[in-house]
């Protein structure tokens, strides 16, 4: 069987599920309600666009080498705790908008890839978090209101 494997970092954009960190930060910030912050909020994790996660994908099957793995990540890693503040901001909410609670069991402490090889095939990322916030965020006012 031919396959070429990708390996996504998390995504984000518009549509993702409610109970991901990001739309759940907006709807809850929203809703005037406020942000739950598992554990200490430092859990890392590496953010791609999903637009640019469907480009590293394509790009993968035009270029990519049968029987190899491609990692699709931006590099672009925070903590929780980063991004639930960077929401924030974005939203002119004050910083400590946020609560902690009790950690998940299980709780995985850090989610990141290498996109060398990715990017050998002429592979970038367009989109970071903080130049699409501005635009998710708009997106999620206009579901409110």
């Amino acid at each position: 069987m031919e396959y070429i494997i990708c390996r996504s970092s998390n995504n984000y954009g518009f549509g993702q599920h409610e109970e991901k960190l990001i739309p759940r930060t907006i709807e809850l910030t929203l809703q005037g309600k406020k942000m739950t912050v598992h554990g200490n909020g430092t859990y890392c994790r590496e953010w791609t666009y999903a637009g640019d996660n469907c480009e590293g994908i394509l790009t993968a099957m035009e270029k990519g080498q049968i029987g190899e793995i491609y990692n699709i990540s931006t590099s672009e890693m925070m903590t929780n705790l980063e991004i639930i503040k960077k929401i924030l901001k974005h939203m002119n909410k004050p910083e400590d908008h946020y609560e902690f609670v009790e950690n998940r069991v299980g709780q995985d402490v850090r989610y990141c890839v290498s996109p060398a090889k990715i990017t050998q095939l002429g592979w970038a990322p367009k989109m970071n978090l903080d130049k699409y916030l501005p635009e998710l965020i708009k997106m999620y006012e206009k579901k409110y209101i």
